[in-house]
């Protein structure tokens, strides 16, 4: 079994397992996702954009102001990317993100994205 890096889990190669994790672990209802086009855009590396509710336990707002990303700019590879609107919270990670929701280390929310994953993941002192 192949052992990646948190980092590694963050890429568009995981985008429709994240998007899944965060609509069954942390109740986002996603209003616009179309797997196939995340499939078909992983090999044409477009930019990937769907719109759903809010899981950060102090959202205010009742629009759909929540967001998931994946997108390359010039300065860092292309990652998977969340941010609300209304929160004012804008480039989370998906570690980030489970960490604000389950209220937990940055350790277990790479232990349980990488759980979901079914994958095993390995944390170096720098990652920490």
């Amino acid at each position: 079994m192949k052992i990646f890096k948190p980092y590694e889990l963050k890429s568009m190669r995981f985008f429709n397992v994240t998007a899944d994790f965060v609509e069954e672990v942390l109740d986002t209802i996603w209003f616009d996702r179309d797997v196939e086009e995340v499939e078909t855009a992983k090999y044409c590396y477009r930019p990937l954009f769907i719109k759903g509710s809010c899981p950060l336990p102090n959202h205010k707002g009742d629009r759909a102001s929540f967001y998931m990303e994946n997108s390359r700019n010039t300065s860092e590879p292309a990652c998977n990317t969340f941010g609300c609107v209304d929160c004012n919270e804008y480039h989370v990670s998906i570690y980030d993100l489970i960490q604000k929701v389950v209220n937990c280390s940055y350790e277990e929310a790479v232990k349980r994205f990488a759980d979901y994953c079914n994958v095993e993941i390995h944390l170096s002192e720098e990652d920490e």
